[in-house]
């Protein structure tokens, strides 16, 4: 190659070389220190040249390692491109004494891509963020391939190719002097640059004496193996494993890349000695870049792998150790910072270490409290306890605990506390300290000593329960009133067979015990309830029973406070027994004055049919006189029957307007002429599902009260109206909406808001007891509807009834029944001891066509029976003179007569009554028209 291709490459390396390039220093190229290393580059060079040529072969053209590329490589890595001069001196040098300059230019082409290929791979390290270190097996495998493989294939290439084409090579030879130059430069980078990267990044050692023998002792030995070794094949890895592998997981990577050079350099002598040598130098220096090549790389691998996994663990292990320390910080702060008081506490019950709240609570200097035990400060009557406690958490038989206990401080007073505790184990569960929280419940204590001599000394029977629902707590008056002891309904169990009696609601109880702690709201007070309670003795006591859950309470406890209103509720009873008594006195004077009435029609109309000169026209006439007095003689009857019905509720269908025309009837005779009652409406089929006793009631006691209103007489008029839509949110049932308008004094707002309460009343004393106003409230609810009250001091009143409508019976209106014709031919048993109403009824009978035999008694008829026996229908009234009623007289007839059929006659049943009869049987009330009768016995 003539000068001016020397320049050319000079100009080019130049333009390549720039501040950015790799390297761990940047030299300045006008330092004397700068030009000092381009000379121990260009010396080291030229020594690795050297040896490179004395494994040479295939006519002295290729080498089998060439160590000189791995200090052209570390070079443009460590210092940057700036050292190519130095490169390519060291690389030109062997050249011109080997051809005496006869072909120099082939000399300096092939320098020139020595000098080349080693700063393509600098730069492709540099692309890749090579770290000279190796610690992890991508920098190893960069150093391997972008390092050694390719830049070192394209050398071997072109020059392979300068060498064909200056005459050096022929074409039979260009193949393995490629494969020998390839592999040889690539192995003498592996061997060569890890030793000078490791050796200038890896830190040195702190001169560990043990370390540095271990380092010796597989350096020897690696040296023994390799002498004394007399195959340098691959199969020599077998014999080098074992301390490459101590190498690997012992030792740094620096020291790994020089026990690589060791046995690289002891086997690549034994193979170039002649006298070593055991097979050809061509083979025997293939088998020695195979060895060293598969040695650099599983060392490196290996010890690349290792130090990666030793930094992942060392980091590991300072994440852990960072954040025990964090841990650690955490729980001083939390501990000497804490509101409670906190405490260690040694097996012994001496005080390890104690925070501030602690020492202000117990008034205890810290040292003080270290220089003492737990038992010096806990009062005497609670320290077996704690012992005890301990011992079991020690043994494993207790995880923890949390009682009560009291502490003395320093002046000698006491201190309420809770105390929970645990216990700390080691990894192996060796039991090593407790750890206890404390919290100063002192007030609380106090407050509570307090409160139980407030509620001993309170004349209502009261106890206090806490979260796991036990009374713990029960005051003179509960075992006065009660009769029993704490001991006897103490536990859940024991108070809840005991107290309540069968049938009682244990579920909305618990509702409410619920609530009070929170478990299903925030109320403190829980609304009172009405319930009965049984005492020791067998009786049942009334009472009206109230949870409040006491205020700063841990342990969720409350108190139940008990109203006992037995004596009260029989009171009550008695007092709206004598109002209804007299209201019944008021209505019966009015009602008599009616049924008199309609006893001078019957009179005078009977004398006019026994007259035997009586026109048929008149006869007739009488007759429907008689009829119609009978009718309303019934309704009067059934009305007294309603209002003095002492039953339980029976809610059934009842039509508003008819109980209303009802109503009015009676309020009018009532209340007397100086009242002007009205009524008006928009619907005639409205029907609730209530009791009809109590919607009379109801009523009846609104309209008293309007009438207390206005004492020198006035209006009081009703309103039925349907309106469309229920009474809760998206209901599709219609309401009934009645409203009481009176035009009398009217009430204010303080009065209005009381007016439901029970024994709230503005009357004088003895005008009234104020429950006809709560006892409508009652029926209203029960009824599922509301009631609201308008009123204005000097405008009047204005009650209004919301209660929910219901579809219209199917049998409403007996216009749309048709009462069936007379059967005929039945073989009836009549029994009535009435002896009018036997004769009237027989006739009736006959009349119809059937055959009838009468009976005055039960027995009478037991002996028809008995007599006859061919009765189709027995017809019997269910009240006869005898102890013996209808419905048994019936079971014995039916008894004797299998498939006689029964119809019962009453006037009035009474609930307990109305249990005896059979579904099967007919009931027919009196007094009865003959189409009811016919109805009866078509019935059968």
């Amino acid at each position: 190659m003539s000068r001016s291709g020397v320049s050319v490459v000079s100009v080019s390396f130049q333009k390549w070389n720039d501040d950015r390039a790799l390297s761990f220093e940047k030299p300045d190229t006008k330092s004397l220190k700068f030009l000092a290393t381009l000379v121990v580059i260009a010396l080291a060079y030229i020594g690795a040249v050297d040896l490179g040529l004395a494994t040479t072969f295939e006519n002295k053209l290729s080498s089998a390692l060439w160590p000189a590329s791995g200090i052209a490589l570390a070079a443009y890595v460590i210092y940057g491109g700036r050292v190519w001069p130095a490169v390519f001196v060291g690389a030109f040098s062997p050249f011109a004494p080997y051809y005496n300059f006869s072909h120099i230019d082939a000399g300096l082409l092939i320098s020139v891509i020595n000098t080349a290929a080693p700063y393509l791979g600098a730069r492709i390290l540099r692309a890749a963020r090579f770290d000279g270190a190796l610690q992890t097996p991508k920098d190893v495998a960069l150093l391997a391939i972008g390092g050694a493989a390719i830049p070192m294939a394209l050398e071997a290439t072109a020059g392979v190719a300068a060498l064909f084409l200056t005459g050096f090579v022929s074409g039979a030879d260009a193949l393995p002097v490629w494969w020998t130059w390839w592999v040889g430069d690539a192995v003498g980078i592996l061997v060569v640059s890890p030793l000078l990267f490791t050796w200038r990044a890896t830190p040195r050692s702190g001169g560990n004496a043990l370390y540095l023998l271990e380092v010796v002792a597989a350096f020897l030995s690696l040296a023994l193996i390799s002498m004394y070794s007399t195959d340098s094949g691959p199969a020599a890895l077998l014999a080098y494993m074992p301390i490459v592998l101590w190498c690997i997981l012992r030792l740094s990577q620096r020291e790994n890349a020089i026990a690589v050079l060791l046995v690289a350099a002891i086997v690549a002598w034994k193979t170039i000695d002649p006298a070593r040598a055991t097979h050809s130098l061509n083979a025997d220096l293939t088998s020695l870049v195979t060895f060293v090549g598969v040695l650099s790389i599983t060392a490196l691998m290996g010890g690349a792998a290792m130090t990666k996994r030793q930094k992942l663990e060392d980091e590991r292990l300072r994440d852990s150790m960072n954040r025990l320390a964090e841990s650690e910080s955490r729980f001083r702060n939390a501990f000497d910072s804490a509101a409670i008081g906190m405490a260690i506490v040694s097996l012994e019950g001496r005080w390890l270490r104690v925070n501030a709240t602690l020492c202000k609570m117990l008034g205890y200097r810290t040292e003080e409290f270290l220089a003492a035990d737990f038992q010096g400060i806990t009062h005497p009557d609670d320290v077996l306890r704690d012992v005890a406690n301990a011992k079991l958490m020690v043994e494993g038989l207790l995880k923890d605990y949390c009682v009560e206990k009291r502490y003395l401080r320093k002046d000698g007073a006491i201190v309420w506390v809770i105390l929970s505790a645990s216990l700390v184990r080691s990894a192996d569960g060796a039991p090593l300290h407790f750890v206890s929280q404390i919290q100063d419940i002192t007030a609380r204590k106090q407050a509570d000593m307090r409160l139980r001599s407030i509620v001993e000394s309170s004349p209502s029977p009261c106890a206090i329960s806490d979260g796991e629902r036990n009374i713990n707590y029960i005051n003179q008056a509960f075992r006065k009133v009660f009769g029993w002891e704490l001991d006897e309904i103490r536990t859940f169990e024991n108070w809840s067979q005991k107290l309540f009696p069968a049938g009682f609601d244990l579920a909305k109880f618990e509702r409410d015990r619920r609530m009070l702690t929170g478990d299903s709201g925030t109320q403190r007070v829980a609304p009172s309830i009405e319930m009965d309670l049984v005492a020791k003795d067998g009786g049942l006591r009334h009472t009206i029973a109230a949870m409040t859950l006491l205020p700063n309470s841990a342990t969720g406890e409350r108190i139940i406070s008990l109203q006992d209103i037995t004596e009260l509720r029989a009171t009550h009873d008695q007092l709206r027994e004598s109002q209804k008594m007299e209201a019944f006195g008021r209505l019966a004077s009015g009602i008599a004055h009616d049924f008199n009435n309609l006893l001078g029609v019957v009179y005078a109309s009977a004398e006019l049919l026994q007259d035997r000169e009586c026109r048929q026209q008149d006869a007739q006439t009488s007759a429907r006189l008689i009829l119609r007095a009978c009718e309303r003689g019934a309704d009067l009857t059934r009305r007294l029957l309603i209002f003095s019905r002492r039953s339980n509720s029976r809610p059934e269908p009842l039509n508003v307007m008819h109980m209303m025309d009802d109503l009015i009837t009676v309020l009018r005779r009532t209340l007397g002429g100086q009242f002007n009652v009205s009524v008006s409406a928009n619907c005639d089929d409205l029907f609730v599902f209530a009791d009809a006793t109590q919607f009379h009631t109801a009523l009846y006691n609104i309209a008293i009260n309007a009438r207390d209103a206005m004492p020198a007489g006035g209006s009081l008029s009703f309103k039925v109206e349907r309106q469309v839509g229920g009474l809760a949110q998206q209901s599709p049932r219609d309401i009934a909406v009645i409203s009481i308008s009176d035009d009398g004094m009217g009430m204010s707002p303080d009065v209005m808001r009381q007016v439901f309460e029970p024994f709230f009343t503005t009357k004088e004393a003895g005008r009234g007891t104020g429950l006809g106003l709560s006892m409508v409230y009652g029926f209203v609810k029960e009824t599922e509807g509301d009631i609201r009250v308008d009123s204005k001091v000097g405008k009047g009143t204005t009650f209004t009834m919301r209660l929910p409508a219901i579809a219209v019976p199917q049998r409403a209106f007996k216009s749309d029944v048709q009462p069936p014709q007379a059967a005929g031919g039945y073989n009836i048993l009549l029994v009535e001891d009435d002896e009018d109403l036997r004769s009237a009824t027989t006739l009736q009978l006959q009349a119809m066509g059937h055959a009838v035999r009468a009976a005055s008694s039960t027995a009478e008829a037991l002996a028809l029976v008995e007599e006859y026996g061919d009765f189709q229908i027995l017809l019997t009234d269910f009240r006869l003179s005898e102890t013996m009623t209808g419905a048994a007289l019936a079971r014995i007839v039916q008894a004797r007569l299998p498939g006689i059929a029964t119809i019962v006659m009453s006037g009035y049943l009474h609930p307990e009554d109305a249990r005896q009869l059979d579904q099967r049987w007919a009931l027919i009330e009196k007094p009865f028209a003959r189409e009811d009768l016919v109805r009866a016995l078509h019935h059968h």
